[in-house]
């Protein structure tokens, strides 16, 4: 078996075959092989090539980094407030007739949290803050003429004309939404809460349950007001729902309690009014009813970007690599027309 093996080697077969194949098999494979000083060669040859277009690129991040904005980010940390035991312990106990009267008793701080959370970056919440801060100008600082207090019209581009024509905007629509009153040259709400999304971040910390609501904006001042103001509307909104909801429940119980005289069932209701009531007494003697601000938002004096520094270091890099990439380009190139001729 190990004679017979010993014939089959690529070796035996090698050496069996015809003395052109041999040559031909050995030049194929060293044409294969990557010869490193070679590379190093075409890509040393073309030294001031690859320095002159890394030059270019660094020069064209230049001028992008020092005619970028600065933006500035101010941020909010806030702890959620945490319902009591009490409730939780009767929403245990009566979560059945609780949820059928539409009262939240129990695990308030989770869920109302959640619900803040989502709320916060919602666009009903997003476009009625942009609405009642008057943030549109701020957005769209190019469009906007600060002295003559209106907006810039501008002639629509050759694509905005043709889509124009295809398929012209509509004015009303079907169950009542109609479309946004505009001013001329005025962007819509729509484009607003656009540009105000790509501002706002609110984030939460998975091992202590703080959320950080961050606002980047270009004027400091403005992004900490912001910042500071949607945590005031979302406590203020949730305290309104919290008020809203207490009161609604407990005209429901009222009525039930008229109609029941079981002793249970009465002292079940009495206990979930005097629930709601604690609820409605907490709303109006604190504003943080979701959140509880424990740092809050500062104007920031250092920029977050755009990172010069980095972008300059990026932009070295990716020459050297366009640089070395035209090098072998141009050596493939030479030597494929010198095997040619």
């Amino acid at each position: 078996m190990s004679q017979r093996s010993d014939l089959n080697t690529p070796e035996k077969n090698l050496q069996n075959c015809p003395p052109n194949y041999t040559s031909n098999y050995q030049q194929a494979y060293a044409d294969d092989e990557i010869d490193l000083r070679e590379l190093w060669h075409a890509v040393w040859s073309r030294k001031w090539g690859i320095a002159l277009i890394t030059v270019v690129v660094m020069i064209a991040a230049l001028v992008y980094a020092l005619n970028a904005k600065n933006y500035y980010r101010a941020q909010v940390v806030l702890a959620p407030v945490q319902s009591e035991g009490k409730s939780a312990g009767l929403a245990a106990q009566f979560g059945g007739l609780a949820s059928l009267a539409g009262i939240n008793l129990g695990g308030g701080g989770a869920s109302d949290t959640g619900t803040a959370i989502a709320i916060l970056q919602s666009r009903k919440f997003g476009e009625r803050f942009i609405q009642e801060n008057n943030l549109k100008p701020y957005l769209f600082s190019k469009s906007w003429d600060a002295d003559k207090k209106v907006w810039i019209e501008q002639s629509p581009g050759v694509m905005a004309s043709i889509k124009a024509l295809i398929m012209p905007a509509s004015t009303g629509g079907q169950g009542g939404y109609q479309r946004e009153p505009l001013a001329p040259g005025e962007p819509s709400l729509w484009d607003a809460y656009k540009e105000f999304s790509k501002m706002l971040t609110v984030s939460t910390a998975k091992d202590s349950g703080f959320v950080t609501v961050s606002v980047e904006f270009t004027d400091p001042v403005l992004a900490a007001q912001w910042a500071t103001q949607m945590v005031q509307d979302i406590n203020q909104l949730m305290k309104t729902q919290s008020l809203a909801e207490a009161q609604r429940s407990n005209a429901y119980l009222e009525q039930q309690l008229k109609k029941t005289s079981l002793a249970e069932v009465r002292q079940s209701i009495y206990q979930m009014m005097e629930a709601n009531i604690k609820t409605m007494m907490l709303a109006n003697t604190s504003d943080d009813v979701v959140f509880k601000t424990i740092d809050p938002a500062v104007v920031p004096e250092e920029k977050s970007k755009p990172k010069r520094s980095l972008i300059m270091a990026v932009a070295m890099v990716l020459g050297l690599m366009l640089g070395v990439f035209w090098a072998l380009i141009r050596n493939a190139m030479a030597s494929s027309k010198k095997e040619s001729e």
